[in-house]
């Protein structure tokens, strides 16, 4: 039983034996509406409806599986599809790659695929962000990228209008400081949020940036003791360098094709 007052996110998950203790498994204590996913559901005909948004489906890809959902969106609305499969099992010795790779495809009405997404960046695991074009009914399908399926191909499905945080400047600061961090993402208020470094972790910074939001798996924050300082634009020639006193830490963005930051220092 989950207690009512537990916090969200992951826990290692062990059986102990007479001797030993089991290889630990991931198990989420999720935010939203949890359900299974139910066969079958391997063709937008047979879709397994989701009534309600935001939900967490939890599932798995068997042998020559797809599993797809059917569900409502309203015009301009902005809906957040987040997969976690090789964040929940890592590693799997006797597959070829040693991970489900999950692939979203998302299908209007009318059965045409609209999108998809078999990653985010450089995971694995796909996000995929869409903003309805009209309202309806969608279709969203989930399988193996390359047609495996195994019952330990476990994922979980978390779908809604939900804000998701995709990064954050600066990404880092000094410990004591405080912070005004503006995040990037969708379905995020446009306001900076304001964290104080003050006894503080980077796990526990990252927490207070990314709250009740989905996010790249893969964000960190970075607390160190050097002085720090922002990038200031003139910088891209050695004429208009932007001059630097150790020891720092600078922040900076490449926000333009061919942008160079130049900075001098003695």
């Amino acid at each position: 039983t989950i207690d009512k007052d537990a916090a969200p996110g992951p826990r290692d998950f062990r059986l102990v034996c007479s001797n030993d203790f089991t290889v630990p498994l991931t198990f989420h204590v999720g935010r939203f509406p949890e359900i299974t996913e139910a066969e079958p559901n391997d063709a937008t005909r047979n879709a397994m409806a989701l009534d309600a948004l935001p939900v967490c489906v939890n599932g798995r890809v068997t042998e020559q599986d797809t599993d797809t959902f059917r569900f409502n969106a309203v015009k301009g609305q902005t809906l957040v599809a987040q997969v976690q499969g090789r964040a929940l099992v890592p590693f799997l010795a006797d597959a070829v790659p040693g991970w489900v790779q999950p692939l979203l495809k998302l299908f209007d009405g009318q059965g045409r695929e609209i999108m998809s997404a078999d990653d985010f960046r450089f995971d694995p695991d796909p996000i995929l962000v869409f903003t309805a074009p009209s309202t309806g009914a969608y279709a969203l399908q989930l399988s193996d990228a390359i047609n495996r399926g195994r019952d330990d191909f476990v994922y979980r499905l978390t779908l809604g209008e939900l804000p998701l945080v995709t990064g954050f400047f600066p990404m880092g600061g000094k410990k004591g400081d405080s912070l005004n961090i503006t995040r990037e993402g969708v379905n995020l208020p446009p306001q900076k949020t304001r964290i104080f470094s003050g006894g503080k972790t980077p796990e526990s910074c990252l927490q207070a940036l990314v709250g009740d939001a989905l996010y790249f798996p893969s964000l960190s924050f970075d607390l160190d003791t050097l002085p720090e300082k922002f990038e200031a634009e003139p910088n891209d020639s050695s004429s208009a360098a932007q001059m630097l006193t150790f020891p720092v830490i600078v922040n900076g963005t490449l926000d333009k094709p061919n942008d160079v930051d130049v900075y001098r220092f003695e």
